[in-house]
């Protein structure tokens, strides 16, 4: 930590800071939290390791003969399994098949809003991912990243979200927008609800307690908003959440519910 790095040489003040607050009691008590929670989460976010989608993809290619790859399936198979895997794309896939069972609804989306703007017949993994689609799916860039294949997009073709609005009409398809409220109590009355996927919006606030009545979840994504305070126990409720549990990057405090230690 005494050893500027070289990225930071000529701001050793600005090195100093870093140190300052990641040696700080706050910081460490968060990123503790945080580290509890992703531990608890049954599966990866993805299997790119530290390679970015394109270089993902490459390796796959090479891992399989040369096959060819699009983005759309390079991102869909990196939350299945490592690119010298013997993983595939396969639209019939359920949501059990990947890491997380967002994946396989931002796919279905894509597909639906690509078709929607290219024709019925469009393939989605015929051509590189269509930043516009992707842009209008997501309401933009949520914390500085795309709504799906972040890093494969050609920054320099797709236009910023002004710019789409400035371009649509009543014809377009529609633009996402990102909630920014509290998480609405009323959840709890949809106790028949399996899937629950509001990450990276800006809900802000605390999780309502009836969200523990929701007792068929089997997924829950709350992760990349602003939430805030204790989890409340009812979540302790929820013992069908099989697939994913995603609280990640909010500012929650305590810790999780003893009953969701397996989830």
């Amino acid at each position: 930590m005494k050893v500027v790095p070289w990225w930071c040489t000529g701001h050793e003040d600005c090195w100093e800071a870093m140190v300052d607050k990641w040696c700080s009691p706050e910081w460490w008590e968060m990123h503790n939290a945080c580290r509890e929670r992703r531990l608890m989460m049954p599966g990866a976010p993805h299997h790119q390791g530290n390679l970015c989608l394109l270089a993902y993809a490459d390796k796959w290619s090479t891992s399989h003969g040369g096959a060819p790859v699009s983005q759309f399936e390079a991102w869909a198979m990196a939350h299945k399994g490592k690119a010298t895997s013997d993983v595939h794309y396969n639209p019939k896939d359920p949501p059990e098949a990947y890491s997380n069972s967002f994946v396989h609804t931002r796919l279905t989306e894509y597909t639906a809003m690509a078709r929607e703007v290219h024709g019925p017949e469009y393939d989605p993994t015929s051509e590189d991912l269509d930043g516009e689609v992707v842009m209008r799916l997501g309401g933009g860039k949520k914390h500085g990243r795309y709504w799906i294949g972040d890093g494969a997009i050609d920054l320099a073709r797709t236009r910023s979200l002004s710019q789409i609005r400035a371009r649509s009409t009543s014809l377009s398809p529609a633009i996402h927008t990102r909630l920014d409220c509290d998480i609405p109590p009323e959840f709890g009355q949809m106790s028949n609800l399996q899937f629950l996927d509001i990450s990276m919006n800006k809900l802000n606030g605390s999780v309502p307690q009836e969200l523990g009545s929701c007792t068929e979840l089997l997924s829950l994504l709350m992760n990349h908003n602003s939430l805030s305070g204790e989890l409340p126990v009812s979540l302790g409720n929820l013992g069908n959440l099989q697939l994913v549990l995603d609280l990640s990057n909010n500012n929650f405090t305590g810790a999780l519910p003893v009953q969701l230690s397996g989830a």
